[in-house]
């Protein structure tokens, strides 16, 4: 496997467990930005004496104005799993958040996101619903389409 060099990497959710040692690993011999709402403000200072630039930056309603346009790399860790269950805050952030992300930060390189969300089945038909609009709205966004 080829080490990354010299590039410009954006890392969703840098705080958590698995995204935090690879950060501060790439930072080594890369430009590492990591993105996250940063509630803990002890987190995002100790991400910055790293050598990490940090924005903070919340997938349920990003605002990317404040980010370089040119990364080489984006490793997409950030998810919402909160401690009930919130399946429309978990397709908010983590589907139509990396949508929007793809759509900003262009090539998408790693993701750890997938539904994050419990099924059952009396959902099934409002799921599908809320992920129709969700899609919609990554897609207008997309498109430059009003929303």
């Amino acid at each position: 496997m080829k080490a990354l060099k010299n590039e410009r990497i954006l890392i969703t959710g840098p705080t958590g467990q698995i995204a935090f040692p690879m950060a501060v690993e790439l930072a080594r011999d890369n430009e590492v930005w990591g993105i996250a709402r940063f509630k803990d403000e002890s987190k995002r200072k100790r991400l910055e004496s790293l050598g990490i630039r940090t924005r903070s930056i919340d997938l349920a309603n990003p605002d990317f104005r404040d980010l370089p346009d040119d990364f080489t790399c984006v490793i997409h860790m950030a998810a919402f799993i909160g401690p009930k269950p919130n399946f429309d805050r978990a397709l908010t952030v983590n589907a139509e958040g990396t949508g929007l992300l793809m759509d900003t930060a262009g090539r998408l390189v790693r993701s750890s996101v997938c539904p994050a969300a419990p099924y059952t089945r009396h959902r099934k038909i409002r799921t599908m619903r809320s992920r129709s609009r969700r899609l919609s709205r990554v897609r207008r966004c997309h498109t430059r389409l009003p929303t």
